[in-house]
């Protein structure tokens, strides 16, 4: 058995669903509908994920654990390394650098996990307290902004698109008062 840092926000994950699945039995019979089914599948794909994480052996067993992301890979890390060439040159000198490769979000870190986890918790905390329909919008635009590192506007439009979508969803289509 392996423990990482990845695997302990599998293991967050596994109860953030957990949770949410719960708590999805205190809506309305239409309104849990989409809660569970998201949480229920979310569950067992992040329990897959969790013993392939602790169990290195059970992956020959789940090659779809080995497969490389849509979002990193080969041509998205040639894309980083040419953004930090032009951030390397743009530097005024090698101590930036240095300073930034102890930056938040560096391989080699536990900031990563540690702001996952932790933006995670605040989401649990933020739904207790509001809405799930201004949660969600709130917790992806943090989640976006600070930890992918995307701009303002481009985290904006996506936490603005999803709670339109989500009010659309849920108000307009199912009628449910979340």
């Amino acid at each position: 058995m392996r423990f990482s840092a990845s695997a302990a926000v599998t293991i967050v994950l596994v109860i953030f669903m957990a949770v949410l699945l719960y708590v999805a039995q205190g809506y309305g019979p239409r309104a849990r509908l989409l809660p569970q089914l998201l949480a229920s599948v979310m569950l067992v794909m992040a329990l897959i994920q969790l013993v392939g994480e602790l169990f290195p052996a059970a992956r020959r067993f789940l090659p779809f654990l080995e497969q490389e992301s849509l979002i990193a890979n080969k041509r998205t890390q040639d894309i980083s390394e040419d953004v930090r060439a032009v951030m390397d040159a743009n530097r005024d000198s090698p101590a930036d650098a240095d300073r930034e490769s102890a930056a938040i979000g560096q391989p080699g870190t536990f900031w990563m996990p540690a702001l996952s986890i932790g933006g995670m918790i605040l989401f649990v905390a933020l739904l207790h307290y509001t809405s799930f329909r201004i949660a969600v919008p709130v917790f992806l635009f943090s989640f976006i902004y600070i930890v992918a590192r995307q701009t303002f506007l481009a985290s904006l439009a996506v936490a603005v698109t999803v709670g339109l979508a989500m009010f659309v969803l849920f108000d307009l289509v199912l009628g449910a008062r979340i």
